[in-house]
């Protein structure tokens, strides 16, 4: 928690607060449930990892928080506890602190776990043995990330109650908060109103891009809806060029729509809304009938990226001339990757065929 505060010569200052102090009273009854299972366990490592969650809920304090993580990764119970009056969630308030309370318990999958902990188990000798050349000869197996498979018992908090709808808006919330700042940093002098406007086209690009696209996944989801809630809001208009269907923004329109959809995503996410976040979704996203169309005309563009990582080799301190040829394929669905190799000068050249026969080369 924040709050502004006057000091003595009556200039005003910003002051951190515990949530533990700010909201004692509503985590009285919390803490009377915890005393009550602390007596109630007999669980040595369970009792302690309680008696300092006790105390973290009392106080609140770095050390208190510190200790307490401290015995819940060493407690050893089959019936765990997480609780916190700040936990990182993606709730995105002040100044992009994420954090609300929460609570979960929950109760150790043997079957699970078993098979989680052959595999711990047999992790240095697969790394030993696997079929790359640089390998992994030795792993401690204590400095392993601390991982447990657990059935939910019960929990509190609002943030897991969008379930699947989470994703795609986690991810309209980033794309329209850049949408939503580029128009206030061109006014403030940090770039020019065309840049402002270039970044908006970009997202154009790929929101009209991502409609060949089936919308399943999270980010193809979230730039659907977003495409769809400016079309039918007035932020976009139809222009034909060269006997073909584009699209320009009507960029006073674009900035009101971009802030109220952030403000409804904002809002929903916050609150947890399932019912607000599925009938967004379903107003929004759905397979745009200019789906083939986008296709057709977007058959010539890459379909992803293709890392190479090559080996350069070295006399002494000069490189040499030596060329690398790879072949890729697939990496467009009607052009090939014909070549790529490494110059002396150690520029990149890609080599590209396309349908036709014709060869296109690139240097970077």
């Amino acid at each position: 928690m924040w709050l502004t505060q006057a000091s003595p010569d009556q200039t005003a200052k910003v002051v951190g607060q515990l949530n533990e102090v700010k909201y004692k009273a509503t985590l009285k009854p919390v803490l009377d449930h915890l005393i009550k299972a602390r007596d109630l366990t007999t669980h040595t490592g369970l009792r302690l990892y309680l008696d300092s969650k006790i105390e973290e809920v009392r106080h609140g304090t770095n050390e208190s928080r510190r200790i307490s993580d401290f015995m819940w990764i060493r407690h050893g119970s089959p019936i765990d506890l997480i609780l916190s009056s700040a936990l990182e969630v993606y709730l995105d308030n002040w100044k992009n602190a994420r954090g609300e309370a929460a609570a979960a318990i929950m109760v150790e999958n043997n079957e699970a776990q078993s098979t989680l902990q052959a595999l711990v188990d047999r992790l240095p000798g697969l790394e030993a043995t696997a079929p790359w050349k640089h390998r992994k000869m030795q792993i401690d197996k204590d400095k392993l990330p601390h991982l447990r498979f657990v059935d939910v018992l019960n929990w509190s908090g609002d943030y897991v109650n969008i379930e699947a709808e989470y994703s795609p808006l986690e991810e309209a919330r980033a794309e329209l908060f850049g949408m939503w700042a580029m128009p206030q940093m061109a006014r403030d002098g940090v770039f020019s109103m065309k840049t402002a406007e270039a970044g908006h086209y970009g997202m154009v690009i790929s929101m009209v891009g991502g409609l060949r696209f089936l919308p399943e996944q999270a980010h193809v989801k979230a730039r659907n809806f977003m495409w769809h809630y400016f079309v039918q809001n007035g932020g976009v208009e139809d222009v034909m060029e060269d006997g073909k269907k584009k699209f320009r923004l009507r960029l006073a329109r674009i900035d009101e729509l971009v802030a109220a959809l952030l403000g409804i995503v904002g809002d929903t996410k916050a609150a947890g809304d399932k019912a607000a976040a599925t009938k967004l979704r379903e107003t929004y996203c759905f397979t745009d009938p200019m789906r083939d169309d986008v296709e057709a005309r977007m058959a010539s563009f890459p379909l992803g990226r293709g890392l190479i990582f090559p080996r350069i080799k070295r006399n002494g301190e000069n490189y040499l001339a030596e060329s690398l040829s790879i072949r890729l394929h697939l990496l467009t669905k009607q052009d090939t990757l014909q070549s790529f190799w490494i110059s002396q000068s150690i520029r990149y050249h890609i080599l590209i065929r396309s349908p036709q026969g014709e060869l296109k080369g690139f240097a970077y």
